[in-house]
């Protein structure tokens, strides 16, 4: 299987169109795979992340399996049930500013 890239969105704007920090996955199986890598599909998939996510440090971290949305031609995002679990336990906005802060300074 080769790897692909899955969004996680940082706000609920950024979750209604797509868009977030890019993370490394694997799809769990030839299924997700297929799944995620269909053009006209608009489903759940279910995918292994390897890497550590900075929106949502310590919640999504390297090889853990997640739910995502597949959203076509365009990335895999995570899943609305994850978003909403996890933005609740963290302030993945306040991340990203973070992060941005940090790059801008260096």
């Amino acid at each position: 299987m080769n790897p692909i890239k899955i969004n996680l969105p940082s706000d609920l704007e950024s979750f209604k169109t797509g868009n977030g920090e890019g993370v490394w996955a694997y799809p769990c199986s030839l299924e997700d795979e297929e799944k995620v890598n269909d053009d006209n599909y608009y489903g759940e998939a279910y995918v292994i992340v390897k890497n550590d996510s900075f929106y949502y440090p310590g919640l999504i971290k390297y090889n853990d399996i997640i739910k995502v949305h597949c959203n076509g031609k365009n990335r895999p995002y995570l899943h609305i049930d994850l978003f909403t679990k996890y933005s609740e336990k963290t302030n993945p906005e306040k991340n990203k500013e973070d992060i941005m802060n940090k790059i801008r300074r260096n």
